[in-house]
């Protein structure tokens, strides 16, 4: 018959434990939800313009309004347009 180890502790250090064990995991959760100095890496540096559109949270006929206004900064690669993450903000901050 194998013996089992059984140890015994005081309940007192049991809960405390657990306690700590559940407060470590939730700040392990909240810091990992807070935004890095790299930026949020879902959206790419430079975007096209339906990419752009939704990070700005407007529709693509109103981007493109704007960029026909040429109110929003963004550059032309032949005949494709993009959109820099860091002009974007700096746009919206305006």
């Amino acid at each position: 018959m194998q013996s089992t180890n059984v140890q015994f502790v005081d309940l007192s250090q049991f809960l405390t434990a657990i306690a700590e064990t559940v407060k470590n995991a939730v700040a392990d959760v909240a810091d990992s939800k807070k935004p890095t100095a790299n930026q949020d890496q879902r959206w790419p540096e430079y975007m096209n313009q339906s990419e752009a559109a939704h990070y700005l949270n407007v529709s693509l006929n109103t981007l493109r309004k704007w960029i026909a206004e040429d109110t929003i900064p963004y550059k032309t690669v032949g005949s494709m347009i993009r959109f820099s993450r860091k002009q974007l903000d700096e746009f919206m901050e305006k």
